[in-house]
């Protein structure tokens, strides 16, 4: 390793001849320090190399800073660029962030407001609109409140503001989340399938022509997600070393996205990357599967050329990976076909009917989050009724039994 002149970091020459060139660069915002290497056929490649990454890293780094002149949208980029690059949150956290920023906080009249000149008047209003508009579940408002107040936070850490306009209202905001958050148990966050719905789209799961094989390709594969409530993440990172055919045990520890290519990625000008990580909680768990399951994934076996224990088992016929949004695509024609799209759509309420069937059959909610992988406050908000649901006129509905 050559050390070169003070500030212009090392260089390496390798095995091959290359050349590689090593820096660390500091942040003047955070004072957190970056280390960046660079590989060329020369000494003088490697520096045009660097001087580019120098300039990427010092937009960068004039993102993650604060000025009272910047708008609340610019804000909470910023501040979510600073905790991604930070370490403090994962790339799919970012990408779910970067869409709540971009669909309910830029297209709104605060969204465009210098910071300095936003009061708690205006933070009252943006949230009593999204109340009122009823268009998003109370966790997606409380997902914008998520990313609101600790950005103002952020900006009064570094003196660019004097008070969060936060503060005023924070506690009306958190009570009107609370109280429709508690509202009737067969709110759009518990739709889930009825019974008549659930037999219906089996069926044209099941549908096949006349030499044999399947109408729709990923049929199989809604059959094994409404059996077994997997996450569609969990799902897709799944292979056949997950599987312990003999004993219908499947390890679930992994969860497998596509998410926005970070720096460095961008200079292969791919705008997504395959992301495999933990799953939600961080927690592996082995699930015994039902009979219904377990048939549906040996005959995915059966039907899959690719049947080596380190293959994806969600593979499409050409060996590709699916992904959530080509998973959802294949419920969504379902549900088209069974003339249910117009108010069922999306993966999620699949794993809504499998936890409510599993209540109704008299499970504890205990046993259903530790077989979803969940917490029990979820389970009972999100996936089954707080009390008993029976279906009404086809339509599953809540009711107190004595």
């Amino acid at each position: 390793m050559e050390r070169r002149a003070k500030g212009t970091g090392y260089l390496i020459t390798n095995s091959d001849g290359t050349k590689t060139l090593r820096k660390t660069i500091t942040n003047p915002n955070t004072g957190e320090q970056k280390r960046i290497q660079v590989t060329a056929n020369s000494e003088t490649a490697c520096n045009k190399k660097m001087a580019a990454r120098e300039k990427e890293l010092e937009e960068l780094f004039k993102k993650s800073g604060v000025t009272q002149n910047m708008t609340v949208t610019e804000l909470c980029y910023n501040h979510l660029n600073y905790r991604f690059n930070k370490g403090s949150i994962k790339r799919t956290t970012r990408d779910r962030d970067e869409d709540t920023i971009r669909c309910q906080i830029e297209k709104s009249k605060i969204g465009h407001l210098q910071i300095a000149t936003v009061t708690s008047r205006d933070i009252d209003d943006l949230f009593a609109k999204l109340f009122s508009e009823n268009k998003l579940s109370v966790s997606s408002i409380e997902k914008v409140k998520f990313i609101l107040d600790p950005a103002f936070r952020w900006a009064v850490e570094r003196k660019e503001l004097l008070e969060n306009p936060f503060d005023s209202v924070r506690e009306n905001i958190n009570k009107s989340i609370e109280s429709r958050s508690a509202k009737g148990s067969d709110d759009v966050d518990v739709r889930i399938l009825t019974s008549e719905e659930k037999d219906k789209l089996w069926e044209i799961a099941s549908a096949k022509w006349l030499n044999g094989k399947y109408k729709y390709l990923g049929g199989l594969h809604f059959k094994f997600l409404v059996e077994t409530g997997l996450r569609v993440g969990e799902w897709i990172a799944l292979r056949w070393e997950d599987y312990d055919f003999e004993n219908r045990i499947l390890t679930v520890d992994k969860c497998r996205h596509l998410v926005k290519a970070k720096e460095g990625e961008i200079e292969t000008e791919i705008k997504y990357v395959a992301y495999e990580g933990d799953t939600k909680n961080k927690k592996s768990r082995n699930l015994s599967l039902s009979e219904k399951a377990d048939s549906v994934l040996r005959e995915i076996y059966e039907l899959s050329p690719y049947k080596k224990s380190t293959d994806y088992i969600c593979l499409t016929k050409t060996g590709s990976n699916y992904t959530a949004t080509s998973m959802e695509d294949i419920v969504n024609t379902l549900y088209r076909k069974a003339g249910i799209k117009d108010y069922v759509s999306g993966l999620h309420i699949l794993r809504r009917t499998f936890a409510t069937e599993l209540f109704d059959k008299g499970y504890p909610i205990k046993r259903i989050a530790e077989y979803l992988g969940d917490d029990e406050s979820t389970v009972v908000r999100y996936y089954v009724a707080a009390r008993k649901t029976k279906e009404v006129g086809g339509k599953r509905i809540a009711v107190v039994e004595l």
